[in-house]
């Protein structure tokens, strides 16, 4: 069984290894990420779609029907053109990073006390900064970029989890 600080470890060697990845491919990373959604966003379509067939959900089947087929769409636009989706995904990981950004300050806000609590500050400075650089430079800021902030992003936080797990050893 692995202890929940060898766990923490193993989450911050992936991040780590994901982020390094992402910095050095970032148009890569971006396609492939746009890619994935699209196969998932699909999923979760077909699957709406079946529920909504199969249960005969009464009184809000149409907006499940609709909500489904938006998946669907979404889904089959990630994969058939993942170019323009990139634009509304820019606007996405934006907004993500910003609200990413002020969690992690909150949660490095929570554990002051303990030692640390900088790392996850910083990661977090770190998030609003990336996603107002997008922000400014949007849609200019929607293929390579992208890769690289997210691949930043992971590193930082992967370092971050990784000094915590390291200071519990300890």
């Amino acid at each position: 069984m692995i202890s929940n600080q060898g766990m923490r470890f193993f989450e911050a060697v992936v991040l780590i290894g994901l982020g390094i990845s992402a910095a050095i491919l970032p148009s890569y990373f971006t396609f492939k990420l746009e890619q994935f959604l699209g196969v998932i966003f699909m999923a979760s379509g077909l699957v709406q779609l079946i529920r909504v067939l199969v249960d005969r959900i009464p009184a809000r089947s149409l907006l499940y029907f609709l909500i489904a087929l938006l998946y669907l769409a979404s889904g089959i636009m990630f994969r058939i053109h993942p170019y323009i989706s990139m634009l509304s995904f820019g606007f996405i990981l934006m907004v993500f990073l910003m609200v990413d950004g002020l969690a992690k300050m909150i949660l490095a806000y929570e554990v002051y006390p303990k030692a640390l609590w900088q790392g996850f500050a910083a990661c977090g400075i770190l998030s609003v900064i990336m996603g107002v650089s997008i922000w400014a430079e949007w849609p200019l800021t929607s293929a390579w970029p992208r890769g690289i902030l997210a691949g930043v992003n992971l590193f930082s936080y992967g370092c971050a989890l990784l000094g915590l797990a390291l200071k519990e050893r300890a």
